[in-house]
């Protein structure tokens, strides 16, 4: 081992609240830095699934469900409303519409007939184009009679099937995250709506509202390729009863929603890391100013300028490196602990980033905080005793 390193252990282990103080703005630095980058990407992964899942040019609704239409798609918020079925030949007879499929949505009451709360969506097979495709990717048959879709945070039993009004259903496939609340939704054949609903009606719980086989909640609508989609807003617009949602304009308040939070949450992280790398170079400038003596008595004993030099700067690389280390764990212990709560309390479409981002996120933390060390001591080790480290240019090199 060189005389240096040694040197910095047993400076290090000399003065331990020092050490350690240091260690813990390293360590406090870099937990910010992992948790705050973590949570943008995490957002920011939701966002785009939430679009990509969306699937339909036009979605039709109940006339004043906007609101609650786009909690669902945004956000982990549940919704049901309902409008009559026959809207649904009202709108495929519209020029411009290539297809559009039926969805009812269904409310379940926290542990009151599920094994978990859960927003129950039919689907019509045979018309739905948003579902299907993702459902195709783990499951390449059709749903089985009685079989379900569920989404990534639907928890199973022992048993691997699903209890819904005292009858318990197998899963066919479990869908990705997507960040919304599609993540906590159980899809059924739509034809499988009626049997639910008597099989509610039986056990006198479970759904928030009644509703019949004749109700549906939307219509997924594609539009023919090169329709314009104004044109065919307009033509809907006809019908009484309905409103029009367009992803165009899910997508705008997504993105309006997300810049104010990035906003907010790149000042915030700013702020935090800017008052802790000052903190950081306010303590290491007042410890190497406290160092004066200690410098000169190595000088004394023969070390040369760039030796106490190189001892100083190994030092804080040691201190920071091991701060980054710890940090940097820290910051993905709290992220993976608080990670259902951030999904709850976010209010914002969130997906757990992938392991590739984590890593790197983890490694450019550990990096920018190591070489923080040595870059904030670099000036102070600078003035410290120039006439024996710097002034005497023609001795001890």
């Amino acid at each position: 081992m060189r005389y240096t390193h040694k040197l910095v252990l047993k400076s290090m282990q000399a003065k331990p609240y020092r050490s350690i103080g240091l260690i813990m703005i390293a360590l406090i630095l870099s937990a910010v830095m992992v948790f705050g980058s973590l949570l943008a990407i995490g957002i920011k992964n939701g966002s785009q699934n939430v679009v990509a899942r969306m699937g339909a040019d036009l979605i039709i609704i109940p006339a004043g469900s906007k609101g609650e239409l786009e909690g669902m798609l945004l956000t982990t918020q549940k919704g049901y409303f309902y409008m009559d079925a026959s809207l649904l030949e009202k709108v495929k007879a519209i020029k411009g519409i290539a297809k559009a499929s039926p969805q009812t949505f269904l409310m379940t009451l926290e542990a009151s007939c599920c094994d978990q709360a859960v927003q129950i969506v039919g689907i019509d097979l045979d018309s739905d184009f948003t579902i299907t495709p993702w459902i195709h990717k783990q499951y390449r048959k059709s749903i089985e009679s009685g079989a379900i879709v569920i989404g990534s945070r639907v928890t199973l039993k022992e048993d691997d099937r699903f209890l819904m009004f005292g009858k318990k259903y197998v899963v066919a496939a479990a869908l990705g995250e997507s960040g919304s609340s599609m993540d906590t939704t159980v899809y059924v054949n739509i034809k499988e709506i009626q049997g639910l609903l008597n099989a509610a009606k039986a056990v006198h719980q479970g759904l928030i509202e009644e509703v019949d086989e004749k109700s549906i909640s939307a219509i997924m609508v594609k539009l023919a390729e090169n329709e314009n989609i104004n044109a065919v807003v307009a033509r809907l617009s006809e019908i009484k009863g309905i409103e029009i949602v367009t992803s165009d304009a899910i997508s705008r308040k997504l993105s309006n929603e997300l810049k104010g939070t990035y906003i907010f949450e790149a000042f915030l992280v700013g702020i935090m890391f800017i008052i802790g790398f000052l903190i950081f170079y306010m303590i290491y400038d007042m410890t190497m100013n406290e160092r004066r003596e200690e410098v000169i008595a190595l000088r004394i004993v023969g070390m040369s300028r760039k030796m106490v030099k190189q001892f100083l700067l190994e030092e804080t690389l040691v201190i920071a490196s091991i701060g980054a280390a710890l940090g940097t764990a820290f910051g993905l212990l709290v992220f993976m602990t608080m990670f259902q709560l951030m999904i709850h309390k976010i209010g914002l479409p969130f997906v757990m980033p992938y392991v590739a981002e984590i890593i790197i996120v983890s490694i450019s933390s550990f990096i920018v905080i190591t070489l923080s060390g040595p870059f904030n001591t670099l000036k102070t080790v600078q003035k410290i005793c120039p006439e024996y480290i710097y002034g005497d240019e023609r001795k001890g090199e």
